[in-house]
């Protein structure tokens, strides 16, 4: 039976089951996954993931952080009447319920451990201060005080030290400051989010503003941004800072005078926060004798093993009996501290499965607030409305629908309107003018095309106002793409019949010319209605709500489950203007376009296409910023 462990507890596990083997005839292996220079936390979860993937069970027994059993429950057998409801019954039930899901126990914790605050005893006594900071207020003054004045004899000298560096660690510090100013758990038991709540997000954007301006007064240097918990460890050892947060390593020697104490807290009733850090084991769901496995299980966990963690490892038990007898708690050295403490749990059962979304989401708002990057307030709204989208919880209100009544559709309407009557104008004077000698460089009929195609494209902008349906989202592209086919069509056709006629070696007749470009007419327009009605019909579009940078959210067009099928009416489209740029080349159009500036029809095209692209940019942004468009996500 293979057993896996940390590293660091490998022989001494051995050497304890190979005792319990001659009195159970269980034997067991204890190993630890071969990983060049070590692993983070962060890859065992990898690995253990392959295992569930994979559906192995080379490990028959594995070690698990509070947060895993939510998000390994295929890996997992649970527990419930496989083993003895005694071996259950004997640990701190709060350790024990962090590994229930669904009703259902995945795992039992052997050791937890907890987060204090080291302080220099020497240096505050030096100044006359005799305890510990109980409150954040009480701890700045302190380093208002201390912190200069050491500075100036070691400049490297820190006031403050945790770990703050973006990684799992930081969730956990930030849990624990957020419980320290009675903000919360980031998302409660019930699912909902702390910050949601006006009085909770008031004290989550004051916990930020703390820390923030500790990082820009020096209090926290830039450094101590970049630390985990072994170089936190490590300036605290080399007695280079004031105060630190970090886990209970148990009576380690320093060359200086230390104390411990609970973590402050925003007022001293708010002291004393720590995140559940309890390690569990659990059995793989695919073991060959989950019976024997389940005795390997309730003796790794149980009240003799936790005692020899306890004296030997310094490990911080989980069973009632031994965290209320005091020889350990001496032994340990953490009698003083140890009932001060209030357990704040890290919020993986509320979201399963996201809880690795949610993380990553609190790490990336404290890191924007620590460095700058966003104010606190800022910080924790963007934070909010991340978790809203990671839980699929609708905090943004009603879609953003632009009405036909708003301002962006009045201006909308009036340019529509506008568009079209310069198309009419523009009409009037092409048939007023069609027999000049100046209309007749250009044919009548291809500008009469050209112009209801711009007629027809200034309708566009219309189809984004209001309530979205599956025929207006077909139209807002049909439209567009059946309107610029005919024009650039148009347009191509005209010097198209130059290019025939001066380039067949017999000078075609202008009537073949003519025959032969009708024809390009009709296929340009067939293939792009056929396109577009294979679209419609395959892949039809719908109405669908897109959230922009999590902050809002909008009713807009998908393209359909198909949305590849586009690319044929949009090759049209791209097929004619490369067809126009190279025609372009061939006759020299830039010039005789030059020339033909001073033709009113012409220029009245122009501004024609100059109002259709405004009334594009009009619709498109419905009153906001471009930057903010630029993250969408579908709902």
């Amino acid at each position: 039976m293979l057993f896996w462990a940390w590293g660091g507890e490998t022989a001494l596990f051995q050497a304890h089951f190979d005792e319990w083997t001659n009195t159970s005839g269980i034997k067991v292996q204890v190993d630890v996954p071969r990983v060049s220079g070590g692993a983070t936390a962060d890859e065992y979860f990898g690995m253990l993931k392959a295992m569930e993937d994979q559906r192995i069970a080379y490990y028959d027994i594995v070690v698990l952080d509070v947060t895993w059993p939510a998000l390994l429950t295929t890996l997992l057998l649970p527990l419930d009447g496989l083993v003895d409801a005694s071996s259950i019954a004997v640990h701190d039930q709060s350790f024990v319920n962090e590994a229930r899901v669904g009703g259902k126990l995945y795992a039992l914790p052997y050791t937890t451990t907890m987060s204090l605050l080291y302080y220099r005893a020497d240096i505050l006594a030096d100044y006359g201060y005799t305890s510990a900071p109980q409150t954040w207020d009480e701890m700045e003054g302190m380093l208002e005080r201390i912190l200069p004045s050491e500075q100036t004899k070691r400049p490297g000298f820190h006031g403050y030290v945790g770990q703050l560096k973006a990684f799992e660690g930081l969730t956990c510090n930030a849990m624990e400051l957020l419980g320290s100013y009675g903000a919360g758990t980031v998302v409660e038991p019930d699912g909902s989010i702390s910050t949601a709540n006006s009085t909770r997000r008031d004290a989550a954007v004051a916990a930020m503003t703390r820390f923030r301006s500790w990082v820009t007064r020096g209090f926290i240097q830039p450094s101590v941004l970049t630390m985990d918990e072994v170089p936190a460890y490590n300036a605290w050892f080399s007695g280079n800072a004031l105060f630190m947060r970090n886990w209970f390593y148990g009576n380690f020697p320093v060359d200086f005078t230390s104390g411990i104490a609970p973590l402050p807290g925003n007022t001293p009733d708010l002291a004393g926060f720590t995140t559940n850090a309890a390690s569990y084991f659990g059995i793989n769901r695919f073991t060959a004798d989950p019976i024997r496995t389940a005795k390997v299980l309730e003796f790794i966990t149980g009240t003799e093993s936790q005692r020899k963690w306890a004296a030997e490892l310094s490990f911080i038990p989980t069973i009632k009996s031994v965290i209320q007898d005091e020889s350990i708690c001496t032994m340990l050295g953490s009698c003083n501290v140890s009932g001060k403490l209030r357990m704040v749990s890290r919020p993986a059962l509320a979201t399963g499965s996201s809880y690795p979304a949610v993380s990553e989401a609190i790490i990336n708002g404290w890191r924007q607030a620590f460095s700058g990057y966003l104010t606190p307030a800022a910080a924790v709204t963007r934070l909010t409305r991340r978790l809203a989208a990671i839980l699929s919880i609708d905090i943004l209100g009603p879609p953003v629908v632009v009405q036909w009544t708003d301002f962006s559709g009045i201006v909308t309407i009036i340019a529509f309107v506008i568009a079209e009557v310069v198309v009419v104008a523009s009409t009037v004077a092409l048939v007023r003018h069609k027999r000049s000698a100046l209309a007749r460089r250009v044919s009548f009929r291809l500008l009469l095309s050209m112009l209801g195609g711009l007629a027809v494209t200034a309708v566009w902008p219309l189809l984004f106002i209001g309530q979205r349906t599956g025929l207006q989202c077909f139209l807002q592209i049909a439209i567009l793409a059946c309107a610029w086919a005919v024009i650039l069509a148009c347009m191509a056709v005209q010097d198209l019949r130059v290019y025939l006629i001066v380039s067949s070696p017999l000078r075609r007749v202008a009537s073949d010319v003519t025959r032969v470009l009708r024809a390009f007419i009709i296929v340009v327009i067939l293939l792009q209605c056929l396109g577009l009605l294979m679209w419609g019909l395959v892949s039809p579009p719908s109405a669908a709500m897109y959230v922009v940078a999590d902050e809002w959210e909008y009713l807009a067009c998908s393209e359909g489950t198909t949305p590849e099928l586009l690319a044929i009416p949009a090759s049209v489209v791209a097929a004619l203007v490369a067809l126009n740029m190279w025609l372009a080349y061939r006759s020299k159009a830039s010039e005789v376009v030059m020339t033909k500036r001073q033709s009113p029809t012409l220029q009245i095209l122009y501004a024609i296409c100059l109002i259709t692209v405004i009334q594009v940019h009009l619709s498109s942004m419905t009153g906001h910023s471009l930057p903010r468009l630029l993250t969408l996500t579908r709902v």
